[in-house]
């Protein structure tokens, strides 16, 4: 699910897309009902309640009159659902009129707000990415552009600094993805601006999460350079998505295409998805729904074509790096021989 974000009144369309299956059409939720950017929003009420906060002093839950005010006006701030899938914790943001920056942050439940922990300094822009049930790191941000923390939720009482990124960004997109041979899992941190190079990035950096000692290039770029796109991981954790934002400068493109990252055995690369959001935006909220909370319709047979790709592209990796000397070069078939039993070949 995408909603608000810039353009205007365009933007407030809440857009579904069915990141699976390119065959698959879904209605669209109810509008938005404001013209609003740099919000921020999770599903609350066990998966039920997409909550959209800012850039007003409130927050609303899509397609519903539901309304919660919040302690302070924030906008471009950064937000979690907590563990309890009750509470969205929003940190830091521009207060009203484009300043000044918070360093505040708020726990939101559906019943309202209440004060949260203070970031370190005062931030926009910023990430915030959920490593475990237990911690979560804050990345980047203006004024703090290579600035890296981690605390211990909930209630986060102190910060601790982590390693710096590699090239200081704010309006990044981040989040985790997962190994899909092996099952390691890394911190990504893609595009952005760096006010340091006065210009948008197309870099992308990567923190194993197991030591979480450092931060490498990944040495595969995006596509283009993106700033203000939506990043959201797979509920299997094995893709990430940066979809939307805006383009190069100085004429600002607002694109509406959809960047998949995968990995296998250590080997990642993009994928651009043919599905395309109908309005080019950035500055949005995004989120992952159930899909029971939509209406779609397509081709069941285009989802069972990508999943056998996906299950090619694996064991052809798998094989690799299990016999270095085998001839790949011809198709990996995937076979499947009856209910949960697969028979794998060389063609």
């Amino acid at each position: 699910m995408i909603t608000t974000g810039d353009p205007g009144n365009r933007a407030k369309q809440t857009e579904i897309v069915d990141l699976k299956d390119p065959a698959t059409t879904c209605q669209s939720l109810a509008d938005f009902p404001s013209e609003t950017q740099g919000t921020t929003g999770g599903l609350l009420a066990g998966g039920t309640k997409p909550l959209v906060c800012g850039e007003y002093d409130r927050c609303l839950v899509v397609g519903e009159s539901t309304s919660v005010s919040l302690d302070e006006e924030r906008k471009n701030s950064a937000s979690i659902v907590l563990p309890d899938g009750e509470t969205l914790w929003i940190t830091g943001g521009q207060g009203p009129s484009g300043g000044p920056n918070l360093e505040s942050t708020e726990y939101v439940t559906l019943e309202g707000s209440t004060p949260g922990p203070d970031l370190p300094n005062p931030t926009y822009g910023h990430c915030l990415i959920q490593v475990d049930e237990s911690t979560v790191m804050l990345v980047g941000g203006v004024d703090q552009e290579a600035s890296v923390y981690t605390c211990t939720i909930p209630g986060c009482s102190s910060w601790t600094q982590a390693p710096s990124l590699l090239k200081g960004r704010y309006f990044a997109s981040c989040g985790t993805i997962r190994d899909s041979t092996d099952g390691s899992r890394m911190a990504v941190v893609a595009g952005g601006y760096s006010a340091t190079l006065s210009a948008r990035l197309d870099s992308v950096e990567f923190m194993d999460l197991d030591s979480m000692d450092s931060w490498t290039d990944s040495g595969i770029s995006l596509p283009r350079v993106v700033q203000s796109a939506v990043g959201l991981t797979s509920g299997d954790g094995r893709s990430f998505y940066v979809i939307g934002g805006f383009g190069e400068q100085p004429i600002t493109q607002k694109y509406n295409t959809i960047y998949q990252l995968q990995c296998f055995s250590g080997a990642c690369s993009w994928t651009t998805l043919t599905q395309t959001l109908q309005v080019g935006r950035g500055l949005a909220t995004g989120m992952l729904v159930p899909d029971s909370m939509v209406s779609c319709s397509g081709s069941a047979a285009a989802s069972e074509v990508k999943t056998i790709d996906i299950l090619k592209e694996q064991l052809t990796h798998d094989m690799i790096r299990a016999f270095p000397d085998i001839d790949v070069s011809q198709d990996v078939i995937v076979v499947t021989a009856g209910e949960g039993e697969q028979l794998a070949g060389l063609r």
